[in-house]
């Protein structure tokens, strides 16, 4: 038999999150779609008794009882536990209100990072970062369908009301959790305080759930979901995790739990190379770096080797500048993080290098003054990144085009490398209505 097999279809469970400020109704949609996927619900409480409050209550028919776990701390290992006891115990579905305190609560990642890390956050994170990627482990393997809630941060923006007077109104900027959990999720919303849920990722190919927004949804709204979910041959048994010792078996299958095991000899580990700290991962990426929305783009991660390169920056050099933004590797920075250290690298770089078409001696590589004009690579990115925009919104591109006719630019190749890199920024983040705002 060849490495490749005929694909087949099999029944899932859902893995859904929602995200949103105090208030949106997070937590009552999360129920009320847990109760159209099915009848025995368990919850996992990490804010502080409120979701008791919606016992008993029945929006579409059928009255709200559920079981409840009260975690004593947020660690990432109390969370699986509670995730696996779930499955052993058989429930339909498994509400997590909310993931957040996993991340920033007391106990949680952040915390822990800090008790082990003390001025070593390198070293901390290598002891996190395993107990957080097997807490999203058992979400994944669980038998439950899995529906997890997730505070956002909160800003707040000033904009005229229902009578036309300019007012605050609150709004979320991003879930508090790990960066790129959204990868994580079959589902992914967003509900503002106008109880608004916009779905930003759907894997369910049904009209009305993909690219959504839709107030205050109920049961029937999420029914698509259930029937696609029912789709297909049913799931193997052994495809579930409800004990640790499952959880290490479908780690032993993967590239990142034999890295995590680490030398089988007892031979110390090797210190990473520049070129794994560019690359990263499976245990601190988790997902493929380039998939990976609002973090460094494979021009900056190949912009910093080169970089480092021409400094005679070594592996340890790199980690230190990597420690004091509390990442393991280039891929886990954020755009912005990556734009701040490439500004920073090029101004250590000799004069002469700073001009347009020198190369620096030795290494072949050619440093440009931020105001030149962009390069072949990044008209290329904005093209295809706007091309992808303009699938989700359509008329992107011709806004984009009016825009910079407005600003007497002809085209994107007559940006300059500092505006091309700030507009890369903003399509990576989804946020062009702000670059439309801002006047070169």
């Amino acid at each position: 038999m060849g490495f490749f097999t005929p694909a087949t279809r099999t029944k899932s469970k859902l893995r859904m999150a929602i995200d949103g400020v105090s208030g949106s109704g997070k937590t009552f949609t999360a129920l009320r779609f847990a109760f159209a996927l099915g009848k025995r619900v368990a919850v996992i409480n990490s804010e502080s008794g409120a979701i008791q409050k919606y016992l008993d209550l029945s929006p579409d028919g059928q009255p709200w009882k559920f079981d409840i776990c009260e975690l004593a701390n947020f660690a990432p290992t109390s969370y699986t536990a509670a995730i696996l006891a779930a499955g052993q115990e058989g429930f339909d579905v498994l509400v997590i209100d909310s993931l957040s305190h996993a991340w920033a609560g007391a106990g949680g990642a952040l915390e822990l990072k800090d008790r082990v890390g003390d001025k070593n956050s390198f070293t901390a994170w290598k002891t996190i970062t395993p107990m957080h990627n097997q807490m999203i482990e058992a979400i994944l393997r669980s038998p439950c369908h899995v529906i997890v809630t997730m505070r956002s941060k909160t800003d707040y923006i000033i904009e005229p009301n229902a009578k036309g007077q300019m007012a605050p109104r609150k709004i979320g900027t991003c879930p508090i959790q790990r960066a790129g959990m959204e990868y994580e999720f079959d589902l992914y919303g967003t509900i503002d305080q106008d109880h608004f849920l916009t779905i930003t990722k759907s894997r369910c190919p049904h009209p009305t759930i993909v690219d959504a927004v839709v107030v205050k949804p109920d049961a029937n709204w999420i029914a698509p979901v259930r029937e696609w979910l029912n789709d297909g041959l049913e799931i193997p048994a052994d495809a579930f995790a409800v004990t640790e010792a499952d959880l290490v078996k479908f780690e032993q299958r993967t590239s990142a739990g034999a890295v995590a095991a680490g030398p089988s000899n007892g031979a110390a580990a090797k210190p990473p190379s520049v070129a794994e700290l560019l690359k990263g991962n499976a245990a601190s990426a988790p997902v493929e770096p380039e998939e990976r929305q609002g973090f460094a783009t494979k021009a900056q991660r190949e912009a910093i080797g080169q970089l480092c390169k021409a400094l005679n920056i070594t592996e340890d050099g790199l980690q230190a500048i990597l420690k004091k933004r509390a990442v393991q590797c280039v891929a886990d920075l954020t755009i912005d993080q990556a734009a701040e250290i490439i500004d920073r690298l090029n101004a250590k770089l000799p004069k002469p290098a700073e001009v347009a078409g020198v190369s620096t001696s030795g290494v072949g590589v050619t440093f440009v003054a931020l105001t030149d004009k962009c390069t072949p690579q990044q008209v290329e990115e904005i093209t295809s990144l706007l091309s992808e925009l303009e699938q989700v919104t359509i008329g992107t591109t011709k806004n984009f085009v009016e825009f910079l006719t407005a600003n007497n630019r002809a085209n994107i190749a007559a940006l300059t490398i500092e505006e091309a890199r700030d507009l890369i920024g903003h399509l990576h983040r989804g946020t062009m209505g702000e670059w439309f705002k801002a006047p070169f």
